[in-house]
């Protein structure tokens, strides 16, 4: 085998101030409901997360409120020349550093990935790279239609 880098990132919810650390993905809203919703339906084998996907996504959708904080990627594209960037989280609550930006708003998808693909099926992020030092971000707010957001599941599959 051989060693390579790897980007890590910090997250923390308001509700309970705990910080988690990632490296491949997190996500929040529908996709981590499907994901853990749908345990009970293991007996179908991965067609568990489709059938799911639709009851929770489309036939019995919930809204999420949340608030969206981030560091838009400098304009070199990360840390892809091996270059280690460190940034420091702001804490919950208190005011952004310049440079960042908000989203606070009902959404229905909330997906950060670091890697291409979340499974053999779903090539969610067709250009990211687990050294590159950027997360790449989905998300879909809750006015979306439930018609639109069914266009964007079944893409998740091609990364379209």
């Amino acid at each position: 085998g051989h060693t390579s880098t790897l980007d890590l990132a910090t997250y923390t919810t308001a509700s309970n101030s705990k910080s988690y650390v990632s490296f491949l993905s997190y996500t929040w809203a529908l996709i981590a409901d499907v994901d853990y919703e749908s345990e009970c339906l293991r007996w179908l084998g991965s067609l568990r997360i489709d059938a799911w996907a639709v009851y929770r996504g489309i036939l019995n959708q919930k809204r999420y409120p949340g608030k969206f904080s981030y560091l838009p990627p400098s304009g070199n594209g990360g840390g892809t020349n091996g270059t280690t960037t460190e940034v420091v989280m702001p804490k919950v609550g208190k005011p952004l550093p310049e440079g960042w930006i908000s989203i606070e708003d009902d959404f229905m998808v909330f997906w950060v990935c670091n890697t291409s693909h979340a499974s053999y099926d779903v090539f969610s992020c067709p250009m990211a790279k687990m050294n590159d030092g950027l997360f790449h971000v989905l998300i879909v707010r809750s006015s979306c239609s439930r018609l639109r957001l069914a266009e964007i599941l079944l893409k998740l599959e091609s990364g379209k």
